[in-house]
């Protein structure tokens, strides 16, 4: 059986790890947002978050399928880590180059971003791709063995050494959208370097062909997921980028920026909890009140971060951007409301995965994204940025309630809907009460909507999670759809 404490550990050590991370790109934030025009970092997050979300297609899903094979019963663990090394090296051989044909293709590379063509930024985006992808797959051996300590060390230090190459680029004047990604490149190739001397170190050869198939077979539709993230959570700025301006863009990418920082603080939790869901599915030990004790703690860190993100929000503008990034504010809490609806789908994504359904993870999350590009269309052109905040946020509750229905269906789960609901209420009404003072000017009032807000927050906490912890150790709990082993 799964010793608690040892998740508890995991939750704080990945926590730690990741307010350490994000700090270091919090840092950045200010020194981009005061030395490069709205423009240029407009056309910068229209293209850097692309290495963020298509990580798992430089890597071609292999992170995702390592972490589902090394659970697999009587497969060799030396057998799981040489054999996903040996198909990432045969799918960059077979990938890579039609990635660069396509991205040098008419339609794609001549795309207007503000004075540049997307034929600019290609070679850099894919040496970063590539190198970070590999990387991804390192970090990935890490967890799956849970060596929390070791995955934040190299983790954070992938981070530091970009921001480091980006900082250079700002300090040496070298200000555009181009040099910055260059220098991103920069970065990510030393990652390479070192993540390659760490995997060769601990890697035992040995081979299992029938694996490496496997391990393909399983990552090439979680290589398709992220391409579909992207209309999700790019598509409405390229739209805004269309029918207004790079400088909306550079508006509305430095509220999602910021607010993006606040939502993965807590997303922490999943490094150390998605191994304990994985251990516990094959045991058919994941039941309602594991799932109670990992909700209640995942929401009143999110939740924590989310009000008092808000409360603060002027003043974090201020001293990212100044006074030209403040026409931001009222993005902040759709936005939140947005990060706080896909806690469903936090919960859910794992389980397909588990379950082997990816081709249902990609339509479902495509289905999503491309709802978002459509309704962005007519929100955009009502309401500019704030439309575009509309549009992700609608779109978010969308994707949240397919995932949840979808898992629920496949493993027979109940999450516990009734405390989900009372916390994501509890953050969207705070929020959105905490901006509507500070609108008004009334910052007595705001403070005052804040302290109520953490007062009911505790008290959920403390009945979720205080009276689940006791029980959190129980008899395994047989899953009913024994199709779910393996599908």
């Amino acid at each position: 059986m799964v010793n608690s404490s040892n998740l508890t550990k995991g939750h704080i050590v990945y926590f730690v790890g990741e307010v350490l991370s994000k700090a270091i790109f919090f840092v950045l934030l200010p020194f981009l947002g005061n030395s490069i025009s709205i423009s240029e970092f407009g056309v910068f997050s229209l293209l850097f978050p692309l290495i963020q979300y298509l990580l798992s297609t430089a890597s071609f899903g292999l992170s995702t399928s390592l972490f589902r094979y090394f659970f697999e019963k009587d497969v060799s663990k030396d057998a799981v880590f040489s054999s996903t090394l040996l198909s990432w090296l045969l799918s960059a051989i077979c990938w890579y180059p039609i990635f660069f044909l396509l991205l040098y293709s008419t339609p794609i590379s001549q795309y207007h971003l503000y004075k540049y063509h997307l034929s600019n930024f290609v070679a850099p985006l894919l040496i970063s791709l590539l190198c970070l992808g590999f990387g991804q797959i390192v970090t990935e051996l890490f967890r799956v063995q849970k060596k929390a300590t070791l995955f934040v060390i190299l983790n954070f230090f992938s981070r530091f050494i970009i921001v480091i190459a980006l900082l250079i680029t700002v300090y040496l004047g070298y200000l555009s959208s181009i040099s910055l990604l260059w220098a991103t490149a920069t970065g990510s190739i030393i990652v390479f370097t070192y993540s390659l001397i760490i995997y060769l170190m601990n890697l035992k050869f040995s081979i299992d062909w029938v694996l490496v198939k496997k391990l393909t077979y399983f990552g090439y539709p979680v290589m398709l997921t992220p391409i579909s993230a992207l209309f999700l959570y790019l598509g409405n700025r390229y739209v805004l980028n269309y029918l207004v301006s790079a400088d909306e863009v550079g508006i509305y990418s430095m509220a999602v920026s910021l607010v993006q920082i606040v939502a993965l603080i807590p997303a922490a939790f999943s490094r150390a909890w998605v191994p304990e869901l994985f251990s516990r599915l094959s045991e058919g030990t994941a039941d309602e009140s594991f799932f109670k004790k990992i909700v209640s703690h995942y929401l009143f860190v999110f939740i924590f971060f989310c009000l008092s993100f808000e409360l603060c929000s002027k003043m974090i503008l201020l001293a990212v951007g100044g006074v030209k990034y403040l026409s931001a504010l009222p993005l902040f809490p759709i936005l939140l409301s947005g990060f706080i609806l896909e806690v469903y789908y936090t919960f859910s994504i794992d389980r397909l995965c588990y379950a082997k359904r990816m081709p249902l993870v990609f339509l479902l999350s495509t289905f999503s994204g491309v709802f978002n590009v459509i309704i962005s269309f007519a929100t955009i052109m009502l309401f500019g940025k704030i439309g575009a905040a509309l549009a992700f946020t609608v779109s978010i509750l969308i994707q949240a309630i397919l995932f949840a229905v979808a898992a629920q269906k496949i493993d027979r789960i109940r999450l516990p809907h009734k405390e989900l609901l009372c916390y994501v209420l509890l953050g969207i009404i705070g929020c959105n009460l905490i901006w509507y003072a500070l609108n008004l000017g009334t910052w007595a009032g705001a403070i005052g909507i804040y302290f109520i807000m953490m007062m009911i927050l505790v008290f959920l906490f403390k009945q979720d999670y205080v009276t689940t912890k006791k029980i959190m150790l129980l008899e395994p709990f047989p899953l009913v759809d024994k199709g779910f082993q393996d599908v």
